[in-house]
């Protein structure tokens, strides 16, 4: 088809017949002067063909499949006297093969680039008894009979070509040969620039990848309000399912599936290839934009204290994140000096190189600037949190049962917090929801009233209902992260029954346990409506328990209760300092999300006793412990009461000896990485000007490579010229 260097030629050859002395000369006789890239990476191979073609020398060729129906190309090692073999890279991402317009580059000959100085009508010159037209590019591309002359197996040239875009129409179109002013415009171009789309999906898949991993990385920090999201599911849909889980495993898969097709995209680029993805994966992605986007609106709008749990929790793992994120620029940069040192143009260095160095200076100097509880010198850590059961011990028994407050004693706990209802006939019992759908039968007793408000049943009949039979079933049980229950746990749990307030004293009282409680007030039409207080406030003084083990929460009708139980410890909310002080109230009770945004410190120097609400992970009860908390409510006591250490705490020295030493690393690495590449290219630089005026027989090569049988034809390397 087209020579190589001035004195080896290749040329297709169909059946038996034999190379024709001068093929592949220009008309007045010399050989065409051709691009280094004489065929380009993506040059066709035709259907049962053997090929021996060559391109730029490099220092290395890595082999890989064709396609799955061409062999593997032997190639051999490159050098000033070994120019290197052409390789196909298996394109796993692109789509649209075989097209009737921008085919797969493997089914359409890719155009060689001549330059023909003083040739301004192309070639006129015959190959194999082939005429060669030399047309302009906007007669042949805009319609003027391309379809007669390739009908008519012509080989085609176009001049001149100039452009990047102009390359690649005439690529899409299976133009064979152009004649450009560019010379080096054919080793710029390793596929067809087909459209903006195309360029514009490798930053969606981008955006795609940052959203997605930004969404799961909120989702897994803020995995102590699992169960609360569940539950609020729960009182929309009516079903009750580990919904913060399956979220979880679809933020998980997104992730998963963008950092593949990241990766993926990312080496074929760096191949020179175009990204290309198949039409499906295009649509995957902006749907993973689209779902990633409508989640974190719906976090911002109504669930916004994710977002104030996704910033505690960089208080506690800001020291070991900011270690992390030097670790990941030193891997990011490899390719970021590759592409430094290979860009040739300004703008575009500046635009990557600029952004990784200041993100690279603020990480080194960032510690300077922030500040972690977990930072702290073991003799300044304070005691460890006590532990409220809330509701008892509910990932080991039914929430608000006999059963659950015996395990919460079992684990030690220092006090129990439930939820308190009145029944129509003035009976205070232990329920957490407004009815009792959830976690009783009253379904299977009375369907019709399962809607009922908790507080409009008569006490006769709350006390039939099961309390227990729900927490066994596995579709209902309210932990993913439950243990099995023992063959005597599992038959306690399910015959357990609505308690009284009195039994939940009874036994707060006989263990010397704290109690604390939320009070909800009867609905309208209640006959306690307006004296509930005072109804509960009998009950506590009939049991007979200690006084000062009452934390006292509610705040209706507080003077009452003072004067009623003048010893009670009276709990406040998340006021202001001075009205708290007013009101002559020294404990608060507060959800951690909050208290931590809302002035810690105001409340520790007025010496407050404070109780954090509700405390799962170990994360956030390491960070109240390094902050000082005295006390914290939890639904996993067995897990806490095992801590003995806050998790990711370290001492200031130690974590300044790892900062400076992963700097110094870093930097010297980082130095490391690009010298070497600017090494490595300077040296490619130095090869190819040896070679490029290489005019000398390869030697040590085969005469051909082999490719599947059934081949009618064949590419030959001669020396005819």
């Amino acid at each position: 088809m087209v020579g190589v260097g001035c004195s080896r030629m290749v040329e297709q050859v169909s059946g038996d017949a034999r190379p024709r002395q001068g093929a592949g000369r220009c008309h007045w006789g010399k050989p065409p002067g051709v691009t280094e890239n004489s065929l380009l990476p993506c040059a066709a191979i035709p259907p049962g063909a053997r090929i021996c073609c060559w391109r730029q020398p490099c220092l290395h060729l890595l082999p890989a499949p064709i396609t799955q129906r061409h062999q593997r190309v032997q190639v051999a090692a490159a050098g000033p006297d070994c120019p290197s073999g052409l390789l196909h890279l298996p394109l796993l991402l692109r789509g649209n093969w075989g097209s009737s317009h921008c085919s797969h580059p493997l089914t359409a000959l890719a155009p060689i680039a001549l330059h023909c100085e003083g040739c301004e009508q192309g070639w006129r010159c015959e190959r194999m008894g082939v005429a060669t037209a030399g047309v302009g590019t906007g007669a042949m591309t805009g319609g003027a009979g391309q379809g007669d002359y390739k009908a008519a197996k012509f080989t085609i040239n176009l001049y001149v070509v100039n452009e990047p875009w102009v390359f690649s129409l005439t690529w899409c179109s299976r133009i064979n040969l152009v004649t450009t002013d560019n010379i080096q415009l054919p080793r710029q171009i390793n596929y067809p620039d087909y459209s903006m789309v195309e360029q514009l999906f490798y930053p969606f898949l981008v955006i795609a990848f940052c959203v997605s991993l930004v969404l799961l990385f909120v989702w897994i920090e803020t995995s102590n309000e699992y169960h609360g999201f569940d539950w609020v599911v729960y009182l929309l849909t009516g079903y009750w399912y580990f919904w913060s889980i399956l979220l979880l495993s679809l933020f998980g898969i997104l992730v998963v599936y963008t950092s593949l097709l990241l990766i993926l995209g990312f080496l074929l680029i760096r191949e020179g290839y175009e990204l290309y993805l198949y039409w499906c994966h295009k649509i995957l992605v902006m749907l993973v934009i689209l779902i990633c986007a409508f989640f974190l609106s719906i976090l911002c709008i109504y669930w916004k204290d994710r977002w104030l749990t996704f910033g505690l929790s960089l208080k506690v793992f800001a020291p070991h994140v900011h270690l992390t994120m030097i670790t990941l620029m030193v891997l990011l940069s490899w390719p970021v000096a590759y592409y430094l040192v290979h860009l040739e143009q300004e703008a575009a260095q500046v635009a990557i190189g600029l952004p990784f160095f200041l993100i690279l200076l603020f990480l080194f100097v960032v510690p300077w600037g922030f500040y972690s509880p977990c930072v702290e010198n073991k003799n300044k850590l304070g005691p460890k949190p006590a532990l409220f059961g809330h509701r008892g011990a509910p990932m080991l028994a039914p929430e608000n049962t006999m059963m659950s407050f015996e395990k919460a004693v079992e684990n030690d706990a220092f006090g129990l917090e439930t939820d308190v209802f009145l029944s129509i006939d003035e009976v205070p019992f232990l329920m957490h929801d407004h009815n009792l759908r959830r976690t009783t039968n009253i379904r299977e007793v009375k369907p019709n009233e399962s809607y009922t408000a908790t507080s409009f049943f008569y006490w006769k009949f709350l006390s039939t209902l099961n309390a227990g039979e729900w927490f066994v079933d596995p579709w209902k049980k309210p932990f993913y992260n439950m243990k099995p229950l023992s063959e005597a746990d599992e038959e306690k749990a399910g015959s357990q029954k609505i308690p009284k307030l009195s039994d939940y004293l009874d036994i707060a009282r006989k263990t010397n346990k704290y109690v604390i409680f939320d009070l909800n007030g009867p609905p309208p039409k209640h006959p306690l409506r307006s004296t509930y207080v005072r109804r509960v406030v009998d009950v506590i003084l009939k049991s007979k328990i200690e006084q000062h083990l009452v934390y006292w929460l509610p705040g209706f009708d507080r003077d009452y209760v003072r004067w009623r139980a003048p010893n009670f410890q009276h709990v406040g909310r998340l006021d202001p300092v001075a009205e708290l002080k007013k009101e002559n109230i020294s404990i608060i009770n507060v959800d951690y999300k909050r208290l931590f945004h809302n002035g810690l410190s105001d409340y520790k120097a007025a010496n407050f006793i404070i109780n954090l609400y509700i405390v799962n992970e170990p994360w956030v009860f390491s960070l109240a412990w390094c902050s000082k908390i005295n006390s914290v409510t939890t639904d996993n006591i067995v897990l806490l009461r095992q801590i003995n250490y806050p998790y990711y705490a370290m001492t200031p020295k130690s974590y300044v000896f790892l900062w400076v030493l992963l700097d110094c690393i870093s930097a010297v690495f980082i130095f490391t990485v690009f010298y070497f590449h600017w090494w490595r290219e300077n040296l490619r630089e130095q090869v190819f000007e040896r070679t490029s005026s290489y005019t000398g027989k390869v030697g040590g090569l085969p005469h051909c490579y082999p490719l599947p049988q059934g081949m009618g034809s064949a590419f030959h390397v001669t020396d005819k010229c």
